[in-house]
């Protein structure tokens, strides 16, 4: 991620908008909510994938 939020107090300062800096937190914290919810997506979606081929795995050496 490009900003952080220690970014957004310097740039905040440099601009001499402090109102600024709880814009950029709330930017940079919707950001990182994002990000997480979207690993925790792909992690579950392996989690599933891993679990239906051990299924189908067992399902083909019971037939056999």
């Amino acid at each position: 991620m490009v900003l952080h939020r220690s970014n957004g107090k310097r740039i905040t300062k440099a601009l001499e908008l402090p109102e600024l800096d709880i814009e950029l937190d709330r930017a940079v914290w919707q950001v990182e909510k994002a990000l997480k919810a979207e690993k925790d997506l792909k992690e579950e979606k392996v989690k599933l994938e891993k679990k239906e081929l051990d299924k189908a795995s067992t399902e083909s050496k019971k037939g056999k």
